[in-house]
């Protein structure tokens, strides 16, 4: 479902009708959106710098590496596991493999790379 834009105009009919103690669901009726649709956008409008800025960077947070947090009798201790090199050099070379026109558009994965491919091959059981 594509996100739904807001006019400046909607944005101020939702503040005025919002102000006026208008429940969600009585708004949602008036602008003609849903009432999820309307407390989204009533919270993106009263957000300061700071949470906006937390909402962004949780939205875009992606580690390649994985932590973990084992809890012991003295504390909680965390390690970081670190990618064997293998892992790594397989990765690289499916990023170097070449792409066909069905790879492109329909996300099939590279030549050498598919399960038929690999087990022609012998590296697979």
């Amino acid at each position: 479902m594509a996100s739904r834009r807001w006019s400046p105009e909607e944005d101020a009919r939702l503040r005025e009708l919002r102000l006026a103690g208008l429940s969600w669901v009585d708004i949602g009726k008036t602008l003609g959106v849903d009432r999820r649709n309307v407390m989204k956008r009533w919270q993106r409008l009263t957000e300061n710098d700071a949470e906006r800025v937390a909402r962004l960077e949780k939205r875009r947070k992606y580690t390649r590496s994985i932590s973990l947090e084992i809890l012991v009798p003295d504390g909680p201790v965390s390690h970081r596991l670190v990618v064997p090199d293998s892992v790594l050099a397989e990765r690289n070379a499916r990023l170097a493999a070449p792409k066909t026109l069905t790879g492109i558009y329909c996300n099939d994965p590279p030549l050498g790379f598919s399960a038929l491919d690999r087990k022609l091959s012998g590296v697979a059981a």
